[in-house]
């Protein structure tokens, strides 16, 4: 399911004033590459700092907390823009992947700053 990308600013502007908390999208070497504005109601905005490479589409995770299948990522959404909204609600935590357009699938492939293959770069653990 491709996401249609909301208006930036409007869509910052309005989570901003209910209450979303801003956490850092980060690779694992520290290079910032996003934002994610968390609401208490379950949703989450994902703000990338620049579009997909060409040919390739963000998606976003999720992982069970405290789970049996907490290791298995199961997928929020795909863009290839910049700004996506989420379900996480029932996720331990979030993450980021880069994956080939028209092939994104059920596993992560790639994490912004790392080679394929790696599944890592988990963003922000929910609590409770």
């Amino acid at each position: 399911m491709l996401v249609t990308p909301p208006t930036l600013q409007t869509d910052v502007t309005r989570w901003e004033a209910q209450g979303a908390v801003r956490l850092p999208l980060s690779t694992r070497t520290g290079e910032i590459f996003g934002t994610l504005w968390v609401r208490e109601d379950g949703q989450a905005l994902v703000v990338l700092n620049r579009p997909a490479p060409a040919g390739q589409v963000y998606q976003a995770w999720g992982r069970q907390a405290g789970d049996t299948q907490a290791a298995v990522p199961v997928s929020l959404g795909i863009t290839g823009n910049t700004v996506m909204q989420v379900r996480w609600q029932g996720y331990g935590s979030v993450g980021i992947s880069i994956e080939p357009a028209g092939e994104a699938g059920p596993h992560p492939t790639a994490w912004p700053g790392q080679s394929a293959g790696r599944v890592a770069g988990w963003r922000y653990t929910a609590s409770g």
